[in-house]
């Protein structure tokens, strides 16, 4: 799909209002967000895991790993299934947007928020500057690794079974 080598092709999409881009050819699938069963075990990023096509893949909760507030899921949610070399992870988001081609020139660097802000630099691949705004692009291969700071941060227990949502039920 991309033609011009100083372009990529990124998955638009929209959590708490904002619009961030993974590139799209990390992604394998879109699904509506289905049942997620919690699992105790798992980084408090992930929100459960999901059952797809008799594969078992971790769903990270988005919204919280890039520092939002918890809230229910709703049936309208969405989960981006992405390829990484360990497996593929689901992310839930709000909306899905579009997929659109992104000149590398309008890229730039994250801005550096000071050391108590290392997540922005970790998870950030950048934010393009577009005619209609600005898309935040994310590292897919960091999205399930949380680092020492976030784990201190995060002291609030956010997960537990009552977040576990099913939208079919």
């Amino acid at each position: 799909m991309t033609a011009d080598p100083k372009s990529t092709d990124y998955l638009v999409f929209v959590c708490q209002g904002a619009r961030y881009g993974l590139r799209s050819e990390q992604v394998s699938e879109i699904v509506r967000l289905p049942e997620l069963t919690w699992s105790e075990d798992a980084p408090d990023c992930v929100a459960g895991v999901m059952n797809l096509r008799g594969r078992v893949i971790p769903v990270v909760d988005t919204e919280q790993r890039l520092g939002y507030a918890a809230r229910m899921y709703a049936v309208s949610d969405f989960v981006i299934v992405i390829e990484q070399g360990t497996g593929n992870t689901g992310v839930i988001v709000d909306q899905i947007h579009e997929v659109r081609e992104i000149d590398t020139n309008v890229i730039e660097d994250t801005p550096d928020y000071g050391d108590a802000h290392d997540l922005a630099r970790d998870l950030f691949e950048g934010i393009a500057t577009l005619s209609d705004g600005l898309i935040t692009l994310l590292r897919p291969d960091r999205l399930l690794i949380e680092t020492d700071d976030q784990d201190e941060a995060e002291a609030q227990p956010t997960r537990s079974p009552d977040r576990e949502f099913c939208p079919h039920v």
